[in-house]
């Protein structure tokens, strides 16, 4: 009757968002190439810069998760907290976007303390200065295998021994 009419139809509609979804993410794959392709080779190319310039018992802090540490093959601290559970039960510190709106810099690097911190998510001013006042040093790309990276110098501290 009326409620297996209505159904039948809200399937449908569900089907087509779906087919269009699916399709315009296959229409710009082909005709742009894939998303961020260009973003992980550089990933790629921090994270074995990392594996060269780093002790294997480093502890490296992240805001992209993924290649980097994978390549790096050192403990990674993810920054946006999606696998830290003080993190995840946070106030978002922007509007809707799952997986990149939690992060407290400060409570990661007092809590986790990484021998390097790499890139910073959406910065505030004062993120720098809080991170500099907790004992880092920006390395301001002294290392050349991070040049032609999207990491800015001011994007790169190391503690101070």
């Amino acid at each position: 009757g009326q409620s297996h009419l209505g159904q039948m139809a809200s399937a449908f509609f569900v089907c087509l968002l779906l087919l269009q979804t699916t399709v315009g993410h296959a229409v710009a794959a082909f005709t742009n190439g894939p998303a961020y392709v260009e973003y992980d080779r550089a990933a790629t190319q921090v994270g074995l810069c990392l594996r060269e310039h780093t002790d294997p018992t480093a502890r490296i802090a992240y805001t992209w998760a993924g290649a980097m540490p994978y390549y790096a093959d050192r403990f990674g601290i993810d920054l946006l907290g999606k696998m830290d559970a003080y993190i995840a039960k946070a106030k978002p510190q922007i509007g809707f976007e799952p997986g990149h709106n939690k992060w407290d810099y400060a409570y990661s690097i007092d809590a986790h303390r990484p021998d390097i911190v790499l890139q910073l998510f959406r910065a505030k001013p004062g993120d720098h200065a809080m991170i500099a006042g907790r004992g880092y040093d920006p390395v301001a790309r002294t290392w050349p295998c991070l040049a032609n990276t999207f990491l800015t110098p001011e994007d790169v501290f190391v503690r101070r021994k």
